[in-house]
């Protein structure tokens, strides 16, 4: 890794030092697809965004490679969302390129506790030393209020490398975006509200945010990241057979081996959903959809 950096920087040095002159538009890097609707639509033409983790790969297995390297290398920030691959990558951006801000995307956000099977609740706000509680959901983008306070993280960070005339822009942008966000959660909220209290059972724990916020309950197959052992599933599959549960939901970027498998146990279908939803606002009304027409469906997958 150390090589990697240090080509980097050979190769990108001039390119760093003259990417924000003039009129060219601001580097700006994020980790995840859902990050990137929110800083285009607030930054406007004064942004170029490039986000690090690609479409299709888990977050969880990301490593970031001398392309995400260069991208960051001619950023004027970075906006960090609290993943795994940041624990390591932070530190090393701030030692390498230490004219790129780092910043913290979580600033300001509530979080929920993961627990045994995932029924999480809520847990305060955002201080830096609350969300590096391992036991703390890391999926914050999945909840419409959190993204609230990603889109002001993210104002104010512009605000701090654009010169004072962008700055009406930048806040009239921004509102806009959460007026955005408050139409589609509204929509949501009335479309999903036949399915109140109900179960959904996910292989992996990432939608316990957006479930929270329509009243559903997350079931989910995994264990603090491990595939589950014989008792966890037996019970797992007893719950769902109680509760009339007749979907597995999986993530694309998943295998779904372990998914149909409790799927067939409890005579139901395997569901894909997507916990990366880019464009942002597009694929939160997805999700939606997604989730009212697999409960309401009898066919198959």
């Amino acid at each position: 890794m150390k090589k990697v950096f240090l080509l980097i920087v050979l190769m990108f040095l001039f390119e760093a030092s003259s990417f924000c002159l003039g009129g060219e538009p601001i580097g700006i890097t994020v980790s995840i697809g859902p990050q990137v609707e929110c800083v285009q639509r607030i930054g406007g033409d004064r942004v170029h965004v490039t986000c690090l983790v690609p479409p299709g790969i888990s977050p969880e297995t990301f490593s970031p490679g001398p392309r995400e390297l260069g991208a960051l290398a001619r950023s004027a920030i970075y906006v960090t969302i609290g993943l795994p691959f940041e624990a390591a990558l932070v530190p090393k951006v701030a030692a390498t390129f230490p004219k790129v801000n780092i910043v913290d995307g979580r600033k300001g956000m509530h979080f929920r506790r993961m627990e045994g099977g995932d029924h999480g609740h809520h847990h305060g706000h955002g201080g830096h030393e609350c969300h590096e509680d391992e036991g703390l959901d890391p999926h914050v983008w999945l909840s419409w209020e959190n993204m609230v306070r990603h889109s002001e993280v993210v104002e104010n960070a512009l605000r701090e490398v654009l010169p004072k005339d962008d700055h009406p822009g930048l806040e009239r942008r921004r509102m806009d975006y959460v007026l955005a966000l408050q139409r589609v959660h509204e929509d949501l909220r009335q479309r999903l509200s036949p399915l109140r209290g109900r179960s959904a059972v996910v292989f992996h724990p990432a939608f316990g945010y957006f479930l929270d916020d329509y009243g559903l309950v997350q079931q989910a197959v995994e264990v603090e990241g491990k595939e589950p052992g014989g008792r966890h599933l037996a019970e797992l599959i007893r719950k769902a057979r109680a509760d009339g549960v007749r979907v597995v939901f999986v993530q694309p970027q998943f295998n779904r081996k372990a998914a149909q498998v409790v799927a067939s146990e409890i005579g139901g279908v395997v569901r894909v959903l997507d916990p990366l939803p880019a464009p942002y606002l597009d694929g939160l009304e997805r999700l939606g959809a997604t989730l009212l027409d697999a409960f309401q469906a009898k066919g198959v997958e």
